[in-house]
C-alpha cells in the first residue's frame, strides 16, 4: 500500500514530495523558526493592544465631541464632555507611543 501512496505524490522543488490535491506549499520561515524571541512576542502583543486602544480612544473622542455639541449651554454637561475629550486624547497619545515605550524598555532589558 505504501507503493501506491508514493506513486501519487508529486516532487517539489525543495526535494520533498506533496499530495497532488494540495500541491507544493512553502511554509514561511517565521512559522518554522526554531526559537521565537520573547521580545518579538511582547512587541506583537503591544501592537495588538495598540489597535484596540486607538479604536476605543477615537470612539470616546467622538462621543465626547457629540456630547459637547449637544450640551446646549449646560455647564455640567459641557465640562463632562470636555473632560472626556481631554482624557481620550491623552489615551490616544499614550496608545500611539506605547509600541515605542515597550521597545525602549525591552532594549534596556536585553
Amino acid at each position: 500500500m505504501n507503493k501506491l501512496l508514493a506513486q501519487n505524490l508529486i516532487p517539489c522543488s525543495d526535494g520533498t514530495f506533496a499530495d497532488p490535491m494540495i500541491g507544493c506549499v512553502s511554509t514561511p520561515a517565521s512559522v518554522v523558526s526554531e526559537k521565537t524571541e520573547l521580545t518579538d512576542v511582547i512587541l506583537s502583543f503591544s501592537q495588538m493592544i495598540l489597535g484596540g486602544v486607538v479604536v476605543i480612544a477615537t470612539a470616546l473622542l467622538i462621543i465626547g465631541a457629540i456630547r459637547y455639541a449637544t450640551a446646549m449651554g449646560d455647564e455640567d454637561k459641557s465640562t463632562s464632555a470636555k473632560q472626556m475629550m481631554k482624557w481620550s486624547i491623552v489615551g490616544l497619545i499614550i496608545g500611539l507611543l506605547s509600541t515605542g515605550i515597550v521597545s525602549v524598555i525591552l532594549k534596556f532589558l536585553e
